[in-house]
C-alpha cells in the first residue's frame, strides 16, 4: 500500500522579523492606486512587466531592480515614437505574452506600421525586444520588432529554438531559432486543431487539441508531436465521448521522463505512448477516487507539488479542505505540507489554494490563503510552510527571481498602496535565517553609532560586507579592516550584511 504521511505545519509569524527582507520595488501608480503589475519577466539586468500608472494607462514598466531605475513607458498613440523604428505603439494592447529567451525578454506589442487614416487605423500584432545596449532612462525606451503577423503566447524552449503556440490563425505551433521568420512546425496543418496549451517531453510535444479526424467522436484531448518525424499520435480519448477534456498550462507539468496532467481532477502520468498513459497511485492513498487534485502542477527537485483537494464532512454537503501537497514518484509517496485552518473556524474545511509557484534559493514559494482569507506570499522547503510577511497581500502572478531578490505582486495590508510590484531579499531576513540564527549571529556596536561600528562575533575579520537601506538598495560596500567598518551615512536605520566564512549573516544597526 502506497504510504501518506501528514505533516502538521506552524504558521503565522508575526512581527517585523520577515517583512524588514520585502520592499517596496517602487509605488508607480501612487498612493492608493493600483498599478495593475502583471506577466513580469526578468533578463540579466532588466525586470519588465506591464503595469499602470496613475492614470490607468497600462503599458510597460522596465526596472533594474532599483526605485530610481524604474521607468513607467506610457506608449500612447501619437505621443511616444519608439527611436529605433519610428512605430506609435496601440494604447489598448500594453505588453502581452512576456517570455524569456537566450538571455532576452520578447513581448507583444500592437503598433501601427504605417500613418493611420483618420478613422480607419492600420494596425498590426508584433513580437518584440528591448535593447538595453543604450541603458535605461525615464524618456525613452528602446525596442527591437522581431516579427509580426503572430501572436506567440505559451512558449517552451526545445535545445536552442523556442517554440510556442499562436492566437492568430488556426493555432499551429511554431520553432523559431531567434534570427529567421518563425516556421510552423510540419504536418501540423488540416491534421491538428489545438487549443494552444502544449509541453516538451523529451523529442515529443504533448498538446491539448484534437485531431480533425477524431474531433466529433472524441472532443479536444491530449495529442503527441514527435518533433523529429512530424508523426502525431493520440493519448487516447480519456474523457469517453465528443466532450473532450480540458488543460491549462498550470494542468500539465514534466518530471524527468514523465508528463504529469490533471484530468477529471485526478492525477495522471504519460511517457509520450498511449500504453503508458494512466492514472497515478488508485486505492489506498491520497490519489484515490475520494480525494482530488485541484490544480497547479510544479515540478521542482525531482517531486511535484499541487493543490489539493481533501473531503470532509460539511453537514448537509461535501466540502473540501484545500491544501499544499506533493508527490515523490521515486517513493511513490504523498506528502500533504500544509493545514492552515480558517481563524475562529479551526477544524473545519479552508481553502488555502497554492499557486503561481516559482523556486528560489533552495525553496519553493507560492502564493496562497492564510487564515484570515488573504493571500500571502509563502515559503516552503517542501517539508514546512512559512508565510512570508502578514502585512503584504500577494496577487494571483507567478514570482520572479532577479538580481538574487524575488519579485512578486501585492499591496500592503494598510491599503497605503494598491498592487505594485514587491521585492523579497532572503539575505536581508527570510525564514531560513531566522531558523538558523544562532549560526548567523553577531554584535554592532555602538548601536546607535555615528561614523563607524565595529563587528564582533564573524571569523573573518576582514570579510566582505554590505550595507543596505531599509529601501534594499546598497548605500557602501567593501571590506571590514580589522573589525571596524567607517562609512558617512544619513541618519536612519540601516542593514549590514557580511560574508563570512561559515555564512552569509546580517545585522541591523542605528546611524544617528
Amino acid at each position: 500500500m502506497k504510504k501518506i504521511y501528514l505533516i502538521l505545519t506552524i504558521l503565522f509569524f508575526t512581527g517585523t522579523a520577515f517583512a524588514q527582507g520585502t520592499f517596496l520595488l517602487k509605488d508607480v501608480a501612487a498612493g492608493e492606486a493600483d498599478a495593475f503589475p502583471s506577466n513580469l519577466v526578468a533578463t540579466d539586468n532588466v525586470l519588465i512587466y506591464k503595469g499602470a500608472d496613475s492614470g490607468k494607462n497600462l503599458e510597460i514598466v522596465v526596472s533594474d531592480g532599483t526605485e530610481a531605475g524604474t521607468y513607467f513607458y506610457d506608449v500612447l498613440p501619437g505621443t511616444y515614437v519608439n527611436s529605433l523604428n519610428g512605430l506609435t505603439y496601440d494604447k489598448s494592447s500594453g505588453m502581452r505574452y512576456p517570455v524569456l529567451y537566450k538571455g532576452k525578454a520578447y513581448f507583444n506589442l500592437k503598433y501601427y506600421f504605417d500613418a493611420p487614416a483618420v478613422g480607419a487605423p492600420d494596425s498590426r500584432e508584433a513580437f518584440f525586444t528591448i535593447d538595453e545596449s543604450n541603458g535605461l532612462s525615464a524618456d525613452r525606451l528602446d525596442t527591437v520588432r522581431v516579427f509580426d503577423g503572430l501572436t506567440p503566447n505559451v512558449y517552451a524552449n526545445y535545445g536552442d529554438t523556442l517554440l510556442f503556440s499562436s492566437n492568430t490563425g488556426d493555432r499551429e505551433i511554431y520553432m523559431w531559432d531567434g534570427v529567421n521568420a518563425p516556421e510552423v512546425l510540419p504536418n501540423q496543418l488540416d491534421s491538428i486543431d489545438s487549443r494552444g496549451t502544449f509541453v516538451v517531453l523529451g523529442d515529443k510535444l504533448i498538446i491539448w487539441g484534437a485531431l480533425y479526424a477524431n474531433k466529433s467522436v472524441t472532443g479536444d484531448e491530449l495529442l503527441t508531436y514527435d518533433i523529429k518525424t512530424g508523426a502525431i499520435d493520440t493519448l487516447g480519448d480519456l474523457t469517453a465521448g465528443s466532450k473532450g477534456s480540458s488543460y491549462s498550462t498550470a494542468k500539465i507539468a514534466v518530471l524527468g521522463d514523465k508528463c504529469y496532467f490533471i484530468q477529471n481532477s485526478k492525477l495522471w502520468e504519460t511517457n509520450g505512448t498511449a500504453a503508458g498513459t494512466q492514472q497515478v497511485i488508485t486505492e489506498g492513498s491520497y490519489l484515490n477516487d475520494t480525494n482530488q487534485v485541484y490544480d497547479n502542477l510544479f515540478a521542482w527537485k525531482d517531486k511535484l507539488y499541487f493543490s489539493g483537494k481533501d473531503m470532509m464532512d460539511g453537514g448537509s454537503k461535501t466540502v473540501y479542505d484545500v491544501q499544499l501537497y506533493v508527490y515523490d514518484p521515486a517513493a511513490g509517496e504523498v506528502t500533504r505540507i500544509t493545514s492552515i485552518e480558517k481563524e475562529g473556524e479551526e477544524g473545519t474545511a479552508f481553502a488555502h489554494y497554492p499557486k503561481c509557484f516559482a523556486s528560489f534559493n533552495d525553496h519553493l514559494y507560492y502564493v496562497g490563503r492564510n487564515g484570515t482569507n488573504s493571500y500571502h506570499l509563502f515559503e516552503t522547503d517542501g517539508v514546512t510552510s512559512t508565510p512570508i510577511s502578514s502585512t503584504i497581500y500577494a496577487d494571483d502572478e507567478t514570482p520572479v527571481v532577479f538580481k538574487d531578490k524575488l519579485y512578486f505582486v501585492g499591496e500592503k495590508a494598510d491599503g497605503s498602496t494598491g498592487t505594485e510590484v514587491f521585492v523579497f531579499d532572503p539575505l536581508l531576513s527570510s525564514v531560513s535565517s531566522l531558523a538558523d540564527s544562532n549560526k548567523r549571529a553577531f554584535e554592532v556596536y555602538p548601536n546607535p553609532s555615528n561614523g563607524y561600528v565595529y563587528v564582533k562575533g564573524i571569523n573573518d575579520t576582514n570579510a566582505a560586507y554590505s550595507i543596505y537601506s531599509i529601501s534594499g538598495s546598497i548605500v557602501k560596500s567593501g571590506n571590514i579592516q580589522f573589525n571596524r567598518i567607517d562609512y558617512n551615512l544619513n541618519p536612519g536605520s540601516f542593514i549590514l550584511q557580511i560574508n563570512d566564512t561559515d555564512a552569509v549573516k546580517s545585522q541591523k544597526f542605528l546611524v544617528r
